[in-house]
């Protein structure tokens, strides 16, 4: 990610679009700041910041539940599912290769 902002003639900052884009801003949207000891802290919009975490948190929870599924299979029946894919697609190359 491009980390330097552009001053504009008449003062305005200029944001890198990946940065534009990651933070979910729009045009026109109004960004609190801080400036303490040559540091300009800019923070998110009250409404990207909580699209930002609805996102982490779903995603959150998908993997706790992805892993508690998993958790339940035992191993060897994981190794079985792997291992029965691979017998199939073995057999499908066959029957492929014998049709010429």
């Amino acid at each position: 990610m491009d980390n330097k902002v552009t001053v504009a003639g008449n003062g305005m900052l200029a944001l890198p679009a990946s940065l534009y884009e990651a933070m979910h801003l729009s045009p026109g949207q109004t960004m609190p700041f801080s400036q303490e000891d040559g540091v300009l802290k800019i923070f998110l919009p009250l409404e990207a910041e909580k699209e930002i975490l609805d996102k982490e948190e779903r995603l959150r929870r998908f993997e706790a539940l992805r892993d508690e599924a998993l958790a339940s299979i035992p191993v060897s029946e994981k190794t079985n599912v792997v291992d029965e894919f691979i017998k199939e697609r073995r057999k499908a190359a066959e029957r492929e290769l014998s049709d010429y």
